[in-house]
C-alpha cells in the first residue's frame, strides 16, 4: 500500500513538472511571437527604405534580396510560431484536463525564475533528492516488503501443523428381546438335563451399561515432518528477489544522482548564458541602436542602418526570452529531481548509508528504511508543499 501511495505521487510529481514545462514554452511562443511581429514590420519598412534607395541608385540589388529573405525568413518563423503555440496550448489543456475548453487565452508574462540559494550544493541537492525522491521510497517498500516474505518463508520450515479438539460417540444398540423357549433348550443340552436359563438382574443390566464408551473426547495433533522438503525453494525465491529489488534500488540511486548532476549543471549554463545576454548582448544592441539613430540624425547613415540595429536588438531580446525559457525548464526539471520546491526546501541530515548488501537479507531489516524513515519524519512538509 506504501509503494503504491508513494508511486502515485511521483506520478502526479511528473505532471506538474510537465505542465510547468509546456507553461513556460507557451510563454516563450507568446514572447516571440510579438518580438517577430515587430521584427517583421521593421524588416518590411527597410525593404521598402532599400528598394526606394535601388531605384534612385544608391543601394545594390543584393541589398533588397537580402533585406527581402530575412522578410520571409521571419514570416516562416511567425508561422511556426503560431503552429507551436497552439500545439502547446492544446497540450497543457489536455494536462489540465480540460481538453474540450476552449483555446482564447494567452499565458501571462513570465516572471524572475527562482534561483538556487548558495549553500544548496551539488552535492547536497543529491542528497536532498536521496531522501525525497518518491521513486525511490516506492523502491525501498517494495524492498522491505520482500525482506518480510524471506523471514517468512524462513519460518515455514514446517509446512503444515494443526491443533484441534476431537470427539466421537460410539453407536448404541437397543436390547435385543429374548426368547425362553430356545434359551431353556440351549440350557438344557449344555447340562443334560432340564435347566431353566440365566436371567440377569436389572442391576446387572445397569453395570453393563455403565462399561459401555458412549462420548470419548481428546487433543489432535497434525504435523508434517520435513525431512525432504525444508521450503528451500521458496526460501530461495524469495532470497533472489531481495537480491533483484536491492539491485533495482540501487539502478535507481545512479539514476538519480546522474539526473540531479546534469540538470544541476545544465541550469548554471542556462543562469550564465542569461546573464550573459542581459549584462552583455541586450545593451550592447542598445548602443548600437543609439548610436545608428544619433548618425542618422547627424546626416551620417542612412535610415536603413537604424532599422537593421532595431532589428538585431529585437533578436537580442528574442534570444533573452529562449534563455528565459530554458533556466525556467531547468528548474523546474531540478525540482523534480529533487521532489521539492527550491524557495521551499529544507536541508536535510546526510542519510546514511544502506545496509542491505547481502542476498540473505539478514542485514535487510536495519537499512531498508534509513531514508525513507528520515525523509517522512523530517521532510514531510516541504514535500507536501513541493507537490
Amino acid at each position: 500500500l506504501q509503494q503504491k501511495i508513494v508511486s502515485v505521487a511521483d506520478a502526479a510529481l511528473m505532471l506538474v513538472t510537465e505542465v510547468r514545462t509546456n507553461y513556460a514554452n507557451l510563454q516563450y511562443q507568446a514572447q516571440a511571437t510579438e518580438l517577430q511581429t515587430q521584427n517583421l514590420e521593421i524588416l518590411r519598412e527597410a525593404m521598402e527604405i532599400a528598394q526606394a534607395r535601388l531605384g534612385a541608385g544608391d543601394a545594390t540589388q543584393l541589398d533588397v534580396n537580402l533585406i527581402e529573405s530575412r522578410h520571409l525568413e521571419t514570416q516562416l518563423a511567425l508561422l511556426q510560431l503560431a503552429v507551436d503555440f497552439q500545439t502547446s496550448q492544446r497540450k497543457l489543456l489536455r494536462l489540465m484536463g480540460v481538453a474540450d475548453a476552449a483555446a482564447e487565452w494567452h499565458p501571462q508574462a513570465p516572471g524572475e525564475a527562482p534561483s538556487i540559494p548558495a549553500e544548496l550544493t551539488e552535492s547536497r541537492l543529491i542528497e536532498i533528492a536521496l531522501l525525497q525522491r518518491l521513486d525511490l521510497q516506492a523502491l525501498d517498500s517494495e524492498r522491505a516488503a520482500a525482506v518480510a516474505e524471506l523471514e517468512q518463508q524462513r519460518q515455514r520450515v514446517i509446512q503444515s501443523l494443526s491443533l484441534g479438539l476431537m470427539g466421537e460417540r460410539g453407536e448404541r444398540r437397543a436390547a435385543l428381546g429374548r426368547k425362553l423357549g430356545a434359551d431353556t433348550a440351549r440350557a438344557s443340552i449344555s447340562s443334560g438335563r432340564l435347566t431353566a436359563p440365566e436371567i440377569e438382574s436389572a442391576g446387572q443390566r445397569r453395570l453393563e451399561r455403565s462399561r459401555e464408551i458412549d462420548f470419548m473426547i481428546g487433543p489432535t495433533l497434525d504435523l508434517s515432518l520435513p525431512i525432504f522438503d525444508q521450503n528451500q525453494a521458496q526460501i530461495a525465491k524469495a532470497r533472489y528477489r531481495v537480491r533483484e529489488l536491492h539491485e533495482r534500488y540501487q539502478e535507481a540511486e545512479q539514476r538519480v544522482i546522474e539526473g540531479v548532476r546534469t540538470v544541476h549543471r545544465q541550469q548554471q549554463l542556462v543562469d550564465q548564458r542569461l546573464k550573459l545576454i542581459r549584462e552583455s548582448l541586450i545593451p550592447l544592441a542598445e548602443s548600437n541602436l543609439q548610436l545608428a539613430e544619433a548618425e542618422y540624425r547627424a546626416g551620417q547613415e542612412s535610415v536603413l542602418t537604424v532599422l537593421l540595429a532595431q532589428e538585431s536588438f529585437i533578436r537580442t531580446k528574442l534570444d533573452a526570452a529562449a534563455a528565459g525559457r530554458d533556466l525556467e525548464t531547468s528548474i523546474a526539471d531540478l525540482e523534480r529531481q529533487l521532489a521539492g520546491r527550491l524557495s521551499e526546501l529544507r536541508i536535510q541530515p546526510s542519510a546514511p548509508e544502506s545496509s542491505v548488501s547481502q542476498p540473505d537479507g539478514e542485514q535487510a531489516g536495519a537499512g531498508i528504511h534509513a531514508a525513507s524513515d528520515s525523509s517522512r519524519s523530517d521532510g514531510d512538509d516541504s514535500r507536501t508543499k513541493g507537490q
